[in-house]
């Protein structure tokens, strides 16, 4: 009958303790585990919102840097809005900044060459509020080609103004997209390889989209 009993509470006790014992997450899981890489690229800046003083720093955005192959890593920013995405190899990169009560934000970009530390600063937009964006969007064509050949995998950057640095790759069609650009004048280039051009673009008034070609 002892035997009996201490089975009894031995059971109880398990049925009591292994669901402590189980694996849990916290608020800010990221979910599934990214594939580690073994690169020695590294992506870093800051995650910032728009307040009537100016630009204030957000803690605990999650950014996500994927590539086509679902490879990369993820951080967190700090209480001083800086992040850091190490380990990452040559590529094109989609980076999501995430944080509850804001906007999601998606931006593509390639890392390789000699620069391993590639600096790109992100601003949250408040969910409900309304600030007014721009699009710039177009085809890089090949200069001098035969009828109206496309580049494909051409590198479109923004080179100056608070969105400096943001990318985008064309696609198959040669196409470009470049979003959530604020009002002001600032200098975009097109390039691949050894070729390349700059223009200026103004953004101003009610268009949201403005089509700009690019001829490399």
């Amino acid at each position: 009958m002892k035997r009996l009993t201490l089975t009894v509470w031995i059971s109880v006790l398990t049925l009591l303790v292994l669901p402590g014992c189980r694996e849990s997450r916290s608020p800010t899981d990221p979910g599934p585990l990214i594939p580690p890489s073994s690169g020695t690229y590294a992506l870093y800046g800051t995650i910032s919102v728009f307040a009537a003083g100016g630009f204030e720093p957000l803690a605990y955005a999650l950014i996500h840097v994927l590539d086509a192959a679902g490879v990369g890593g993820f951080a967190f920013s700090d209480e001083n809005g800086r992040y850091r995405v190490a380990g990452l190899s040559p590529g094109v990169y989609t980076i999501d900044i995430a944080l509850e009560g804001f906007v999601t934000l998606q931006n593509t970009m390639k890392l390789g060459g000699d620069v391993h530390e590639a600096r790109r600063d992100f601003e949250l937009s408040r969910q409900g509020v309304n600030r007014a964006t721009y699009e710039v969007f177009g085809t890089v064509w090949v200069k001098g080609g035969e009828g109206r050949s496309a580049y494909v995998d051409a590198r479109v950057e923004v080179l100056d103004g608070p969105e400096a640095g943001l990318t985008a790759m064309s696609d198959e069609m040669g196409m470009y997209s470049l979003k959530g650009l604020r009002p002001g004048a600032l200098q975009i280039r097109a390039s691949r390889g050894t070729r390349s051009e700059t223009k200026t673009v103004t953004l101003a008034g009610g268009a949201p989209t403005i089509f700009i070609d690019f001829s490399i």
